[in-house]
């Protein structure tokens, strides 16, 4: 009886039916009246639909409302914001796809902003392919888009940066509804810009000769997605013209049938006849969409090739937020070969721009094992561009967005807000009341419009990565001291002088021009103007010829290395390194006229591979000998030992040859010396190469002495 009264509940007609049947199909029948009594409940009437404008182009028309959706009963009549907690906080075994079926049954604006978190937040495999139901609703109800939308446009994140497109594209499709969008936002809050406004598509009496001569008739509806129609797209603006969907779907198909290497004529001329800043839009545009509907790579592929036609300087770091989310994604086979493939054409490229977007990638850790690829076109063979490693590598070396005078301006609500790095290597900012400072306003730091945003994540990106930057630059240059490098006039000044932060890196060491046989013929320091200033504080017109380096000590005589000490003090200039005052070591007279050297031949050593390897120094590969090789000199420091037992190492001779010495296996010789090399006197030798051995030489001993004291 207790059944039965629970069931009076329902009503007495369920009652007396559930009485006459059988108890196995009791359950069912009362499943079935409360699916029934769900269903009865009157639903709100939909705000009545303005009827859409006639397609241009030959596409087939969409539907002006999205298809029904099969709602889960049990979720019908639940809110918006209900939907969005259950589908964040799913429970094991909820299906996504039934929430989000559920949320494209409402019609509120803030469905739109529910649709896009919850593809954000859950991106299942089942989600991906829903995707475009998305773009279908925000279509059939574009007021209620437009509405919604205004309150997540300033954020800077992916359902921000969706929230952007879609208004975009809406904006352009319904100029009378725009209002709906702007009335909502905040005085400086973000909005489209849209170039279209007060221009006219190109009609057969007013398309130019390059455009008219290059567009072929199409022949065939196009098979493309819903989210390549052309008025999806960025207008493609030349003057006080733009594309007409037509000529916009012709265009795709033309670009669908080019090769890499065989572009049809329209698209090259396109590249001549459009402003770069729209095909860099239209390009970041396309490549975004693809990488957020996840289509078919077979079908969709060929949307890179744009990439290598229309480059632009700007367009590298434009695509860095679309490859970096593409290449850290836990992937499918189809997306990592979609970020191989821009690899690729980055490095076909290899401009500065390429080279710098390619650097900034390998910032990112989340990339996981994609950074392997990055670091092989990081890598590669510099000789087929016509440098050398290290002009390959200043190439390299990351702006950080900042401008030849290191500073980088934002517009910020109707004013000016400067970020910079000083002379001391440090970022500040400049306030609105014209004071520096070492901290982001807290009028910014709490702001919520987009831009607000965008000022606070370049200032913790600055602070982030410059310290990084600078420890590897100062190894390069301590390197370049050691080894010998020079520069001719041209790479000096653009790297020392127009570069933002070796600039002032520059400043707080001491430059030399060289003549060929290696003598400094100017010694001088940059001052903060970018003038050169000698010991004797005079200002110096540097040559245009020649070659420039860091000044090692041992080119200086005592007494001018005393000179530079005190201008130093007087200019307040902390260099960045061990330069100055460096040991120097010299040859003594009778070694002038030995043909190796024996300094510190009666000195043992442990541990010889850790040691010498932290100086720098590699094994040659037989006959217990270690080399130091000097590239700009093409000379080879060699350091013989012998083996004592117990792992201890006794130094036998300092030797030099020509080139670059690896012995992988013993010859016919029964010592070192006997190799047929070409040997070098250590009087021949340049005196920087000599001091930097012979010190490091002094290191490993001293090494030696406190490890037999500690034993």
């Amino acid at each position: 009886m207790s059944l039965i009264k629970k069931l009076a509940k329902l009503g007495r007609t369920i009652v007396d039916e559930v009485l006459l049947l059988p108890a196995d199909k009791v359950a069912d029948k009362v499943a079935d009246q409360q699916r029934a009594k769900v269903v009865a409940k009157p639903q709100p009437e939909p705000e009545p639909i303005p009827a859409r404008r006639k397609p241009t182009t030959a596409m087939p028309a969409r539907p002006t409302k999205a298809p029904a959706p099969k709602v889960d009963p049990a979720l019908q009549g639940l809110s918006v914001t209900h939907l969005s907690n259950r589908l964040t906080n799913l429970q094991w075994g909820e299906a996504p796809e039934k929430f989000v079926d559920a949320l494209l049954a409402t019609e509120t604006p803030e469905t739109a902003v529910a649709l896009l978190k919850s593809f954000t937040i859950y991106r299942a495999h089942e989600l991906e392919s829903r995707r475009i139901v998305v773009h279908e609703w925000m279509d059939a109800y574009p007021e209620l888009a437009l509405a919604g939308l205004s309150a997540i446009t300033d954020q800077l994140d992916a359902p921000g940066a969706e929230a952007r497109d879609h208004v975009r594209r809406l904006a352009r499709r319904y100029p009378d509804k725009y209002a709906l969008f702007d009335e909502r936002v905040p005085a400086y809050g973000w909005r489209p810009e849209r170039r279209w406004l007060g221009k006219r598509p190109f009609a057969p009496d007013t398309s130019p000769s390059w455009l008219r001569d290059n567009l072929p008739p199409i022949t065939k509806t196009p098979d493309f997605p819903i989210w390549l129609a052309p008025d999806n797209l960025p207008p493609l603006v030349s003057g006080d013209y733009y594309l007409s969907d037509e000529q916009v779907t012709i265009l795709l198909e033309l670009i669908r049938q080019s090769g890499l290497n065989t572009p049809k004529p329209l698209i090259l001329a396109l590249k001549e006849n459009i402003v770069p800043e729209v095909l860099t839009d239209f390009v970041v545009h396309l490549l975004t969409q693809w990488n957020r509907y996840f289509d078919d790579w077979e079908q969709i592929n060929w949307l890179t090739n744009i990439l290598y036609w229309w480059h632009t300087p700007e367009l590298p770091f434009r695509m860095i937020p679309v490859f970096v989310q593409i290449a850290s994604r836990k992937r499918r086979w189809t997306e990592e070969r979609f970020a191989l493939k821009i690899l690729k054409i980055w490095a076909g490229i290899c401009d500065e721009a390429s080279l710098q977007t390619l650097r900034w990638t390998d910032l990112f850790e989340s990339l996981g094992k994609m950074r392997i690829p990055i670091l092989e076109v990081l890598r590669q063979d510099p000789q087929r561009f016509g440098l050398d490693r290290s002009q390959f590598e200043d190439r390299l070396i990351l702006t950080l967005g900042l401008d030849e005078q290191s500073r980088r301006s934002f517009a910020y609500r109707g004013q000016e807000l400067l970020v910079e790095v000083n002379e001391d290597l440090t970022p500040r900012v400049r306030d609105f009341s014209g004071v520096w400072a070492y901290e982001l306003p807290t009028a910014v730091t709490q702001d919520e419009i987009l831009i607000a945003h965008e000022i606070v994540a370049y200032w913790e990106m600055l602070q982030a990565n410059l310290p990084k930057l600078l420890e590897e630059q100062l190894w390069r240059l301590n390197r370049a001291l050691i080894y010998e490098r020079r520069w001719s006039w041209a790479e000096f000044s653009e790297l020392f002088f127009r570069h933002p932060i070796m600039r002032h890196v520059a400043r707080s060491i001491i430059w030399g021009r060289y003549r060929f046989n290696g003598e400094v013929t100017h010694a001088f320091v940059i001052t903060e103007d970018g003038a050169a200033l000698t010991a004797d504080y005079d200002h110096v017109e540097l040559p245009t010829y020649g070659h420039y380096g860091i000044i090692h000590p041992v080119d200086l005589t005592p007494k001018q290395r005393q000179a530079w000490h005190d201008l130093l003090l007087d200019y307040e200039i902390v260099t960045t390194f061990d330069q100055l005052f460096r040991p120097v070591y010299e040859l003594t007279a009778v070694e002038e006229k030995q043909p190796y050297l024996t300094r510190f031949s009666e000195m043992a050593l442990s541990d010889v591979e850790n040691i010498l390897s932290d100086l720098h120094w590699k094994p040659v590969g037989a006959y217990h000998t270690w080399r130091r090789w000097f590239p700009y000199s093409n000379v080879s420091a060699l350091l013989t030992m012998q083996p004592k037992g117990n792992g201890r190492y006794q130094f036998e001779a300092l030797r030099f040859a020509q080139g670059r010495i690896e012995v992988r296996q013993r010859a016919n010789a029964s010592y070192f010396w006997q190799l047929p090399l070409q040997w070098i006197l250590p009087r021949r030798v340049r005196p920087r190469i000599i001091s930097e051995v012979l010190w490091n030489w002094a290191q490993m001993v001293g090494q030696a002495e406190r490890f037999e004291e500690m034993t």
